[in-house]
């Protein structure tokens, strides 16, 4: 993974998390092998920043975040399996970006967020790492 989220970062994006916390480690054979329990990780923020922090490959990619990275706000974020689900949210921005048209936003703002949920779906397709959408278009 290029871009890892720091402790700080992932704590920002469990407190955010439309999904179970728990949904946010892999339990793949990396998991086994470090012999893991599922449970353990069950509604616990804690242990899943911890293990995350510590073991960046068992994060379950992709991951979907929108909101201002580097500050300390709140985040949004859905982890983007299945597949569907990433689809499900270019809709909810498509019909964001129609508000935004019809409410005369400027372009450059609007292909600003088309910009960067390209990027995001590129990087992801390429890396597996975050996709980051941020929320300077408000």
């Amino acid at each position: 993974m290029k871009e890892p989220p720091d402790e700080k970062l992932l704590t920002r994006i469990v407190k955010g998390l439309e999904d179970p916390v728990e949904d946010l480690v892999r339990k793949d054979s990396k998991f086994k092998k470090m012999e893991l329990t599922p449970e353990d990780y069950v509604g616990n923020s804690k242990a899943v920043v911890e293990i995350l922090s510590d073991q960046k490959a068992l994060l379950q990619r992709p991951v979907i975040v929108k909101g201002k990275i580097d500050g300390d706000g709140p985040l949004k974020a859905i982890i983007g399996r299945p597949k569907d689900r990433i689809a499900d949210f270019i809709k909810y921005v498509k019909n964001l970006i129609n508000l935004l048209v019809f409410r005369r936003v400027k372009f450059h703002m609007v292909n600003n967020i088309c910009e960067q949920i390209y990027r995001c779906i590129i990087r992801n397709r390429q890396t597996h790492s975050v996709c980051y959408v941020s929320e300077s278009f408000h």
